[in-house]
């Protein structure tokens, strides 16, 4: 008698996208519903929304003609975090010149700070995903990821997540995306 002895592993679960309207299909008075404009430096930077997207129909786009300090962005509305937390945060991208991801945080006597991520340096001019991972400081109740422009260019930016990064609980499960859950462009990732 042969007796077969069966692994069960976790399933895994997709997180919650913390980002709303992360599409930016939803708009309200002809802007993105729960994202805004910004801006500050001396520099000429202007925002639009933009009629074509990595999905959907829409997306958002920053051009700069000059600058000599500062940066200009979109800013999705603040997300609730917790403290010590690690989130890893996905968009897709075209750009003209290299950006940077940074974070602005909100903490708990409601002051806030800012904080470097990664740059990103490659320029494209086809749809690109970047992923960037961070932790939250021991303080912090809220966060705003944004993908920046700093010199003179363009970047359209799409399709935004942001989640708690998760790992699998048992089971040390090598795989990554083993239910095929995650997926790029109708492709499993990994």
């Amino acid at each position: 008698m042969v007796i077969a002895a069966l692994l069960i592993l976790p399933l895994h679960v997709r997180a919650s996208n913390l980002i709303s309207n992360a599409s930016v299909e939803t708009n309200s008075s002809g802007q993105p519903t729960g994202w805004s404009t910004s801006a500050w430096g001396t520099n000429n930077a202007s925002h639009a929304y933009v009629g074509s997207g990595h999905t959907g129909s829409k997306s958002l786009k920053v051009e700069m003609t000059t600058h000599t300090d500062g940066d200009a962005k979109w800013m999705h509305d603040e997300v609730p975090v917790s403290p010590d937390t690690t989130y890893t945060y996905t968009s897709y991208y075209k750009s003209s010149v290299a950006t940077e991801i940074d974070l602005q945080y909100r903490n708990t006597s409601n002051s806030l700070s800012y904080a470097y991520v990664q740059s990103v340096s490659a320029a494209s001019s086809d749809w690109t995903k970047v992923t960037a991972t961070f932790t939250t400081p021991t303080n912090v109740d809220k966060v705003v990821v944004m993908h920046i422009l700093t010199g003179p260019g363009w970047l359209q930016t799409d399709d935004f997540t942001l989640e708690e990064s998760t790992s699998p609980a048992t089971g040390n499960n090598l795989l990554a995306n083993p239910s095929f859950e995650d997926a790029d462009n109708g492709a499993p990732e990994s």
